[in-house]
């Protein structure tokens, strides 16, 4: 192999992490979110209703807030948030 004045940084290019795309979300957009929750949908994985969870996250808005902006910071989110329910509709 010849040899070369290149760098090893002219070969790689740095990797840009996905979630450098994402914004981070307001405590207003938290909330809107959660005021356009639907309660008459299906559960999640979790079992848990729109309506407990629309009631409960007003009062934890800001805790919310902080654990959505912690995930897209760091890029590191609780496995269960990457579980989905799939049915196959024939």
């Amino acid at each position: 192999m010849p040899d070369s004045d290149n760098t090893c940084e002219q070969f790689v290019n740095p990797m840009q992490s996905v979630m450098s795309r994402f914004k981070l979300v307001s405590a207003n957009k938290v909330r809107e979110l959660l005021d356009n929750l639907s309660s008459s949908k299906a559960t999640g994985l979790d079992q848990l209703p729109g309506q407990i969870v629309k009631a409960a996250g007003y009062a934890n808005v800001p805790s919310l807030t902080h654990v959505f902006n912690h995930g897209i910071l760091s890029s590191c989110f609780p496995l269960d948030w990457k579980m989905a329910r799939f049915l196959p509709v024939c």
